[in-house]
């Protein structure tokens, strides 16, 4: 009995040698694999490094050309901020000619079922547009001439200044309109009167589209009624 006991238990102590010697063989396995992936790893690295330094000679050799041959760059840092700010401008184009498309969606939308007292009203917003073009267009016009003129009249370039200033806040009150009535945020800053003009002016150009096509249709309907 005491032999047995003794053997069994040699034999435990001989198959857990055994079980952690297979698992140290395994773990060394695995080292000798990942050190060997780690060394393959390092030699892409390296060529990689090296590629990326080639090319960021060459693409230093050409800044520095750029700025030898330009007569606007001093260094490397304003080729760089320029195309940061081209960038910058790209986006805001394609911001504003998004908005652009939206408010033009929201009026054929808007104005798909227009009825004839809405034809009458957007008229009038159309000649009171052109009115705010001519009296801009007037009121700089004759600023610029009274600031020429002696000092004796500036009570006159006050007045048209006046004039100036009325002008500007209606174009902006209507910019904010169309942008609300769009459901559209204002890009255009406060004192950006010309974009807002264009703006405006594109805007009820497409609005004037719209409704002489809804006169054509409804001179049309009009006509068919009337046929026997």
């Amino acid at each position: 009995m005491f032999i047995k006991v003794n053997m069994s238990k040699r034999q435990r102590v001989i198959d857990n040698y055994l079980h952690y010697r297979s698992i140290n063989r395994r773990r060394d396995e695995d080292i000798e694999k990942i050190t060997a992936d780690l060394e393959v790893m390092k030699d892409v690295y390296r060529k990689i490094k090296s590629v990326i330094e080639k090319f960021e000679d060459k693409y230093e050799s050409y800044l520095k050309s750029v700025i030898k041959k330009s007569l606007k760059f001093n260094k490397i840092y304003d080729i760089l901020h320029h195309y940061d700010e081209l960038i910058n401008a790209r986006q805001l184009t394609n911001q504003k000619r998004n908005q652009l498309f939206n408010v033009t969606g929201w009026i054929q939308e808007h104005f798909r079922n227009i009825t004839f007292h809405e034809v009458i009203v957007f008229k009038n917003l159309l000649m009171r547009i052109d009115g705010l073009l001519n009296k801009y267009a007037d009121s700089n016009r004759r600023s610029q001439k009274a600031e020429l003129l002696p000092i004796d009249v500036v009570d006159r370039i006050d007045q048209f200044r006046l004039e100036i200033e009325r002008t500007l806040s209606s174009i902006h009150m209507l910019y904010l309109l169309i942008c609300r009535r769009a459901n559209i945020e204002p890009i255009f800053e406060k004192n950006d009167f010309d974009h807002k003009l264009s703006y405006i002016k594109r805007t009820f150009a497409t609005m004037n589209e719209i409704i002489k096509k809804s006169e054509i249709e409804n001179s049309n309907n009009e006509q068919l009624k009337v046929l026997p």
